[in-house]
């Protein structure tokens, strides 16, 4: 089976890929094990350079807040082939893979395109404690509105990617991974693996809410999105019915 893990930076996605990774789920090439959890993205690079191609950003100058707005256009030929190509390669090594990287939320209907039967395992977090990632406060609220912006348009678009496959998604809330296990053994059964637990408290880091984020969570509605506390509300409302769905029903 293949596993596209989708969601915002600093949300949580590396955790899964690395879970996924220990668990027999090969999400890429030579990781450095060595580096640890907070130094090593448990991302593979080729679909993260062909992501960069979609959204016509330069490697070296790549900076996460400036792309936020998901590529709709077909891509060219050439970007088209070497994605049949990556995916012929890792399905021709016949075992169960996938790949993370938080730019996919925005190319995700591209991929799909060319990606065979596979899953999503869509992971978010609080826009409150992403925005503290990014080091936002009174003197660069600018930056706290782009990295808002961010956050909601890849949560936006992976929503669109759930709905686009409901039997074949599960939507899973960092917070909830990191403080139980009720996340973590949801993610068990939606794999059908018994998972290597890769938690560790001391990388849980931003649980207190952000001062800035009520204030700018009002000035959000804009660019076609809507308010952050809106789309949270939304993702916590999907997640919810999928764990009702997944309730053994009375007789």
């Amino acid at each position: 089976m293949i596993y596209i893990v989708l969601g915002m930076h600093k949300s949580g996605t590396t955790l899964v890929s690395q879970t996924l990774h220990h668990s027999g789920i090969k999400m890429g090439d030579d990781f450095d094990e060595a580096l640890g959890y907070r130094h090593n993205k448990y991302e593979w690079r080729e679909p993260y350079l062909v992501n960069l191609q979609l959204l016509a950003a330069a490697e070296d100058t790549y900076f996460s807040l400036d792309y936020y707005k998901p590529r709709t256009a077909p891509p060219s030929p050439s970007i088209e082939k070497n994605m049949r190509e990556i995916i012929q390669r890792r399905q021709a090594e016949k075992l169960d893979w996938g790949f993370k990287e938080p730019l996919t939320c925005l190319t995700y209907p591209l991929w799909a395109q060319q990606l065979p039967m596979h899953k999503l395992i869509c992971v978010y977090r609080s826009p409150s404690q992403v925005i503290r990632h990014y080091k936002a406060n009174a003197l660069s609220l600018h930056r706290g509105f782009r990295a808002l912006r961010a956050w909601s348009s890849y949560n936006t678009a992976m929503l669109n990617a759930i709905y686009s496959q409901p039997n074949q998604s599960i939507l899973l809330r960092y917070e909830e991974l990191m403080a139980g296990n009720l996340e973590f053994n949801r993610l068990e059964k939606f794999v059908q693996k018994r998972l290597n637990d890769r938690r560790r408290d001391s990388e849980f880091h931003g649980r207190v809410a952000h001062p800035l984020f009520k204030p700018l969570d009002l000035l959000m509605p804009r660019d076609g999105l809507d308010r952050p506390s809106e789309i949270l509300r939304r993702l916590d409302e999907a997640r919810e019915l999928q764990i009702s769905n997944d309730q053994p029903r009375s007789s």
